[in-house]
């Protein structure tokens, strides 16, 4: 027979496991983000008053010197940068992309590219991150140190996320970034691994 006390702990669990049920990442997912890498969701902490209260509670899979463990609203993970790593298939239909030649139709002259480019790279994952890439190539010249450096976290973001999905260094998904983008020569700097 249940006392109080385990009715209330039941009852509590019950309403965390239908709070949480819907949600886009479980405990037990591992995540990519460009800055902290590989991180795994220890859990879903806070209470089940709706999502402004629930929150993930993410480690670093190799903890780094400085915060090891991350607490982000439920609501905000996704636009934080945390996502599910893309898989070697995805990898291989982002180098098809960028091996197809095509690059991102040209801004219309009512359009602003920078906006247009932030606004992509906001994306937070692989795909988005290819694309600016895309959008750099069909562009072949940089307006301001802005749209350099977003081409250039994008980038690096790719080629970190594809060296641990490939089991590569990232020196080495530099080079196979730069291999299938055929990258024109004012992108060599960008593209080209640094310590």
């Amino acid at each position: 027979m249940l006392d109080l006390a385990d009715r209330r702990t039941e009852k509590a669990r019950t309403e965390h496991a239908a709070a949480t049920e819907g949600l886009p990442f479980q405990r037990g997912d591992v995540l990519f983000h460009s800055i902290h890498g590989l991180s795994l969701v220890k859990g879903i902490v806070g209470k089940p008053s709706g999502l402004e209260g629930l929150s993930y509670w993410i480690e670093p899979v190799r903890p780094a010197k400085h915060l090891s463990r991350y607490f982000v609203g439920v609501h905000q993970a996704i636009q934080s940068g945390f996502h599910l790593p893309i898989s070697e298939k995805e990898v291989e239909n982002i180098f098809a992309s960028f091996r197809s030649g095509k690059t991102e139709p040209e801004t219309s002259p009512n359009e602003n590219y920078s906006l247009r480019l932030r606004t992509v790279a906001q994306g937070n994952t692989a795909q988005a991150f290819a694309k600016v890439l895309l959008m750099a190539v069909s562009k072949q010249l940089y307006c301001d140190r802005g749209e350099s450096k977003i081409v250039k976290h994008a980038a690096e973001a790719l080629a970190q996320e594809i060296a641990v999905v490939l089991k590569i260094s990232v020196k080495k998904a530099f080079s196979l970034i730069r291999k299938h983008l055929r990258a024109h020569p004012w992108l060599g700097d960008i593209l080209t691994y640094k310590d």
